[in-house]
């Protein structure tokens, strides 16, 4: 009785080992880079080399270091990333931005940050591209805009296989 309880409990423990958790997160090699404009830093960090079919983060965020209180008028999201093929084209991702304009007040160190996810289907090189615009004003209205920022992060190159 004893000999068969124990090799239950051994295929148990075989058969557990060896099941594999979809819910594990896979773990890739980040790049981050970042763009500096008067007072304010514009950061992104995305995976180098992916899986087709697995689902990846782009992590961006945009900070302010001034030491005045502003306002600022931007789109929703304030961040944007996009996705370039090897031949020069946009890939669909199925995001699609809304072009509104949104009033944030920024003190010193305050952050928007934004993570989105994607999934690539088809093997290559790409290139995540991201961006921010948005405009200084002196109004809640977003009436006056004093100042425009338009700020690009080098393009960051990621590579999808199978």
């Amino acid at each position: 009785m004893n000999v068969k309880w124990g090799l239950t409990l051994l295929i148990l423990f075989i058969v557990t080992g060896c099941s594999a958790d979809d819910s594990e997160q896979v773990e890739y090699q980040t790049e981050t880079s970042t763009d500096q404009e008067e007072d304010f830093t514009l950061e992104v960090s995305t995976p180098v080399e992916v899986k087709t079919g697995d689902t990846f983060v782009i992590e961006q965020k945009l900070t302010y270091n001034g030491t005045k209180e502003l306002l600022i008028v931007h789109g929703d999201p304030a961040i944007r990333s996009k996705i370039i093929n090897e031949n020069g084209e946009e890939v669909d991702t199925g995001i699609y931005y809304v072009d509104h304009a949104l009033i944030t007040e920024f003190t010193q160190g305050k952050s928007i940050k934004l993570e989105e996810n994607f999934t690539l289907n088809e093997s290559g090189n790409y290139e995540i591209h991201t961006s921010a615009l948005f405009h200084k004003t002196d109004d809640l209205e977003g009436s006056n805009l004093i100042s425009t920022f338009d700020m690009l992060i080098q393009p960051i190159k990621i590579h999808v296989s199978n």
